[in-house]
């Protein structure tokens, strides 16, 4: 353990980073929209990305930005739950923020006394939902900023979507100045279209992709040099590529580097560390993915294995699985992650899961 400088390394905290590479475009759309809202146009937003790609971090930061702008903050995090139980959930979160500031919601908490919080319908949760934002907002006339984390895991997606959206339009009538924020993986881009196209266009979206070579590099470099520790450069450059620009993977690898140093964040380190972070990757992350694979889908990872993207003619002759079972399959690894298409050719989404993959496969 590095004893010498704090480790400026955060894997999994959900808390933003010491240096937030590669989101200055989200930030600055997050900025728009929230200047926007403050000007008595609410506008709101929905983030998309994979796992670990820093969708929370992301979300944290926006919730700063909106504190420094002096607006009231609320967040919760969706679970498998059904459209009234997760409104239901919102609402103690919002009467439990007012809580903590007394001085300013004192007469307001008083007066609401036991908030119902069980509904007969979706009309009388966004009902509830709608009175309650609008007592708020009357009460401190300060922007409101609500962000909802994992959003697509709720059971009766469209129901939700549909519910947030009305209350914002019938927020927006009474001038109340509510901007919503919802985030959740890529398969909830695609479940907006599904259910209402008009919705991608009132919950813009903005997408989070991996980190390039040059923003990679900046994650790890711009933290030791806040610290003050001393590094080679072609260990920084070697994190940037093995993690792909993955943020989940450079937070982990540089984490357990930094930990294996001494007074150089060096190749020596690296070798020490890179093996604790893949075994750690391997049990918190690629375990589980590995075995919610069938049988007949591992016979398709193992023909992507050894090479390099490939075309679908390819991957059936490599695998020798029926040609009509081949294209659901890749389908569903598809709509897991765990693979990739572009121009026409299907590869492993990670390299370090290839190589997880491989292991457990030989």
């Amino acid at each position: 353990m590095n004893t010498l400088y704090p480790n400026p390394f955060r894997p999994g905290s959900g808390l933003f980073p010491p240096y937030f590479a590669g989101r200055d475009e989200q930030i600055k759309t997050f900025e728009k929209k929230l200047k926007s809202t403050i000007n008595n146009t609410p506008m709101h937003m929905a983030v998309i990305g994979g796992w670990g790609i820093g969708k929370t971090s992301l979300i944290t930061k926006f919730e700063s930005i909106a504190s420094e702008n002096d607006c009231f903050v609320a967040s919760t995090i969706a679970s498998m739950e059904d459209t009234p139980t997760f409104v239901s959930n919102l609402l103690r979160r919002l009467k439990t923020n007012m809580e903590t500031q007394k001085t300013k919601f004192k007469e307001l908490v008083l007066s609401l006394g036991l908030l119902k919080l069980k509904f007969e319908s979706q009309g009388e949760a966004q009902l509830s939902l709608e009175d309650l934002l609008t007592k708020i907002y009357n009460k401190i006339n300060k922007p409101i900023l609500i962000t909802i984390d994992d959003l697509d895991l709720i059971q009766d997606f469209k129901g939700t979507m549909l519910l947030l959206r009305n209350t914002a339009m019938q927020l927006t009538k009474k001038n109340c100045k509510v901007m919503f924020v919802v985030a959740g993986t890529n398969i909830l881009f695609d479940k907006m279209y599904e259910t209402h196209e008009p919705l991608i266009r009132f919950f813009e979206p903005v997408i989070l992709n991996r980190l390039n070579k040059k923003e990679g590099i900046k994650a790890v470099k711009i933290p030791l040099e806040n610290v003050g520790m001393d590094y080679e450069k072609n260990v920084i450059e070697e994190i940037a590529a093995v993690s792909e620009g993955h943020p989940y993977y450079i937070q982990e690898i540089s984490n357990h580097v930094f930990e294996e140093s001494g007074k150089k964040f060096d190749a020596e380190a690296f070798g020490k560390g890179f093996n604790k972070a893949f075994s750690d990757i391997s049990r918190d992350i690629f375990s589980r993915r590995f075995e919610s694979i069938s049988p007949i889908e591992k016979k398709i990872l193992s023909s992507l294995t050894d090479s390099e993207p490939l075309p679908f003619s390819k991957i059936l002759n490599k695998s020798r699985i029926k040609k009509g079972s081949l294209s659901p399959c890749l389908s569903r690894l598809k709509e897991k992650g765990i693979i990739k298409q572009e121009n026409k050719e299907y590869f492993i989404e990670s390299k370090l899961f290839g190589q997880y993959i491989k292991g457990r496969l030989s």
